[in-house]
């Protein structure tokens, strides 16, 4: 009986500390942000435009938001807004930023729906040469986005 008890004692704390589980870069975080850095490179260069590259200062602010919006929701779509800071907290020296939020069903289904947005469309195909991207699933398994687009100087 008192093994029974422990097992749900541990079950229940296992199961308080993974809702609460906001912020870290995981495995499965850290492949849906290639997963859609890939879909993102896929349509710009099927258009002829030149593949982004991954700028990990981008990815931290785009994590820190998507992390932000998990923490203040209820659940998508609410909590989904812009970074109205972003411009402040992305690496200086840029001649043009972008930014795109969503959330979704998969990473699959986000990408589309940015797809099929006139605004976010423009910042995937638009004129930059790097891009951030954070990704957080919440405990309902929504997969949350914020893409972080640059155009800097090149080195």
């Amino acid at each position: 009986m008192k093994f029974i008890i422990r097992l749900l004692l541990a079950v229940a704390l296992l199961g308080a500390v993974q809702s609460s589980y906001v912020g870290v870069a995981t495995a499965a975080s850290t492949s849906a942000e290639k997963q859609f850095v890939s879909l993102i490179n896929k349509e710009r260069t099927k258009r002829g435009l030149a593949p982004l590259t991954v700028n990990r200062e981008l990815a931290n602010v785009a994590r820190r938001w998507t992390d932000t919006m998990v923490s203040n929701s209820q659940g998508c779509p609410s909590g989904l807004a812009h970074n109205r800071g972003y411009a402040k907290q992305v690496p200086g020296g840029w001649s043009r930023i972008g930014e795109n939020v969503g959330c979704g069903s998969s990473v699959t289904s986000v990408h589309r729906a940015l797809m099929r947005s006139k605004s976010h469309r423009a910042n995937i195909l638009g004129d930059f040469n790097q891009v951030g991207i954070g990704v957080s699933v919440d405990r309902r398994g929504s997969v949350w986005i914020t893409q972080n687009f640059g155009n800097y100087p090149r080195r």
